[in-house]
């Protein structure tokens, strides 16, 4: 075999399917089912609770609520988690409720809803960054159902409600991004109102924390959207533009503390530029429109 074979994609060819539909000739690279600890650590890097420290022990770390990415361990059975991904932090509590859960369903069964929910809200957010916002959308809104489902059978559980917040802010940002602009600040509001009334919500570098200042900079960008309209007179663009300028005071000092003090992995020094470089448009617009606008 070359070398040339090791290098292949796995990309499918009808021709060279037609002959030999086996690939015993290795004319790509065959698929393989992705491993349980990539699925794992996919998941948890998903919901944000991937811990990405080094170190930790061996296998038995899934049983304490650990999250840390899992080395591949070729050979090994596939570990039980018996803690729930959506649950708290239970380190040092010997693992998850066991036998059923809300409703009387057991945990599996809760776990694969909950998989199956960021199955949607991953590609939804796939969907969205390759400009397919209608497909983006349909996906959110599966992951959100499912979300919602899960969070009335188990009320107290934060997770779920940051699960919630997380996907109404992406559906937000995608109604705007459509044009929708009212029923994408809809989501938005809701989102915050949710993620606001998590404990973590004052911490900036949290996923929480930073769902809510990007929040509120897709409510100013809205605000200086409808500002540019034709139609909106000069008052009403004045209004819009206070209502922008509003948003962005109180999502600006967040991401400037992080630009600041956080990995540039955050992203806080381009959160930064975006908000000065609406808050320029918004004075723009205003100039034009004093020039241009009636009353």
């Amino acid at each position: 075999v070359l070398n040339r074979a090791y290098r292949m994609a796995s990309d499918h060819n009808a021709t060279a399917f037609a002959l030999d539909p086996d690939n015993r000739f290795l004319w790509r690279m065959s698929r393989r089912r992705l491993e349980a600890e990539a699925i794992r650590d996919a998941t948890l890097q998903v919901s944000g609770q991937l811990d990405q420290g080094r170190g930790g022990g061996g296998r038995g770390r899934l049983l304490q609520g650990d999250r840390r990415a899992l080395p591949a361990q070729r050979g090994d059975p596939p570990p039980v988690r018996q803690a729930r991904p959506n649950s708290p932090d239970r380190r040092g509590q010997g693992g998850g409720r066991r036998g059923p859960g809300p409703h009387g369903k057991g945990l599996a069964f809760l776990d694969g809803q909950r998989l199956v929910a960021y199955d949607h809200f991953s590609i939804g957010e796939l969907l969205a960054t390759m400009d397919q916002n209608d497909a983006a959308l349909a996906q959110d809104r599966e992951a959100l159902s499912s979300f919602q489902k899960l969070a009335a059978g188990d009320p107290a559980n934060m997770q779920f409600q940051q699960d919630i917040g997380r996907v109404r802010a992406q559906i937000g940002q995608v109604l705007i991004d459509l044009g929708q602009l009212s029923t994408g600040m809809d989501q938005l509001r809701s989102s915050l109102s949710t993620l606001e009334s998590i404990p973590d919500a004052s911490n900036q570098r949290s996923l929480v924390g930073f769902t809510i200042l990007t929040d509120q900079l897709w409510l100013g960008k809205a605000q200086v959207m409808l500002a540019s309209s034709k139609s909106a007179s000069r008052q009403q663009a004045a209004e819009h533009c206070r209502e922008a300028d509003s948003w962005f005071n109180k999502c600006l000092p967040g991401f400037e503390a992080i630009r600041d003090h956080a990995s540039p992995q955050y992203g806080g020094a381009a959160r930064v530029n975006e908000v000065t470089q609406e808050t320029a448009r918004c004075k723009r617009i205003l100039s034009n429109v004093n020039r241009s606008r009636p009353q």
